[in-house]
């Protein structure tokens, strides 16, 4: 009556994960989301990939608690087995060849049928994409569903893309055109990445991935570019295909 996901080259971190799971599935609970972190490897690649995903169970995990939940990622996600026949994404988009598991989300969660599992031992780690090209094509991919989301959730996560566009965008422009003190844009810029650590490191402590925070300026950065490079994928209406 449960149906627990995850993907063929994905490790539990302990013997715990089905219990774990299953254990949130109390009364009034119809979806549990879980977390699924990326192995850790050296260099910048694999820094970028577990910060977007970091990021993104940050949003998703954020906007379940608030009743607003839009999405779980298949490598770690369970649900009651009549969601999957009541709201079958199939006979609606025969065209999807992934996110299957976003969508099922997006259509049955209400405000309180989710919950989530932050126990470290139900965490299911995965094998990163060693290439470049490879992860873009991934992301690609998976960001594609997105247009499908209910209206709501793109507005929302939509303006937290163009919120971060446009504060960096008043950076460069008041660094160039304001007469203001050479220390003030810095200080400014500053000020957002200390605010951001308050907030994100009991996050990546409870998550395991607080070794990020010493790259999170550069990050924050990088994110820009990768939301300029990955738009086109959610606003086009083109299929994607596998590689």
């Amino acid at each position: 009556e449960i149906v627990l996901l995850t993907d063929a080259d994905t490790e539990p971190t302990s013997k715990e994960w089905i219990a774990l799971m299953e254990k949130k599935f109390v009364k009034g609970k119809d979806i549990v989301l879980g977390f699924s972190p990326y192995k850790r490897y050296p260099g910048l690649l694999n820094k970028c990939i577990r910060y977007e995903t970091f990021m993104t169970a940050l949003q998703y995990f954020s906007y379940a608690l608030n009743g607003l939940t839009y999405m779980g990622v298949g490598r770690n996600l369970a649900y009651r087995k009549q969601l999957f026949f009541a709201y079958n994404v199939y006979v609606k988009y025969p065209e999807l060849i992934s996110g299957d598991d976003d969508l099922v989300i997006n259509e049955a969660a209400t405000l309180g049928n989710t919950a989530i599992q932050l126990d470290k031992n139900s965490f299911m780690y995965s094998e990163p994409k060693k290439h470049w090209d490879e992860w873009y094509h991934q992301k690609r991919r998976h960001m594609s569903t997105g247009r499908y989301y209910k209206f709501k959730h793109q507005f929302f996560l939509g303006l937290f893309s163009v919120s971060h566009f446009l504060f960096f965008t008043a950076a460069v422009l008041t660094a160039l055109y304001a007469q203001l003190p050479w220390w003030m844009v810095p200080a400014f810029v500053g000020g957002r990445w200390m605010l951001m650590t308050l907030i994100y490191y009991p996050v990546m402590r409870k998550l395991d991935q607080k070794d990020l925070l010493a790259v999170l300026p550069v990050m924050d950065i990088l994110q820009l570019l990768y939301h300029y490079r990955l738009m086109p994928a959610v606003l086009k209406n083109t299929v994607s295909k596998w590689k």
